[in-house]
């Protein structure tokens, strides 16, 4: 039964990172490969992420903040170290999170941070209790 005043209930947590990814994605456009970063910097666009579904704990090793997003380098147990871009605060250094990511993108140029990074993974980031 349809309440014309009932609440609107909030997007879960699931629902808002699908919107961001969709958000995002739709805000990033194709460069060929090989892009100087200037080139990069001075496109259009920017290149679109490739879809992913990369999982990986790890431990933060670096945060950096750009806005409403925030950049953490994540060393999982096994393996190279990860940048990984997430919405809000993110973790702080040295805390133990799960990286869920949603998408990838290589040679990428973050305009607000001026610095160009091999791989991002875009993805949700939750703290993982100890043990």
């Amino acid at each position: 039964m349809h309440r014309p005043n009932a609440p609107k209930s909030s997007p879960s947590v699931a629902a808002r990172l699908v919107r961001w990814a969709v958000v995002a994605g739709a805000a990033l456009a194709a460069l060929p490969a090989g892009a100087t970063p200037d080139e990069r910097r001075d496109a259009p666009g920017r290149p679109t992420p490739a879809p992913s579904s990369e999982r990986l704990d790890g431990v933060v090793s670096e945060r950096l903040e750009a806005g409403g997003y925030t950049y953490l380098r994540v060393r999982p147990s096994a393996g190279a170290p990860v940048w990984v871009v997430t919405m809000g605060a993110g973790s702080r250094v040295g805390a133990r999170v799960r990286v869920t990511s949603f998408g990838e993108q290589r040679q990428f140029h973050s305009r607000r941070l001026n610095r160009d990074f091999d791989r991002v993974l875009f993805a949700s980031v939750t703290p993982v209790p100890a043990l």
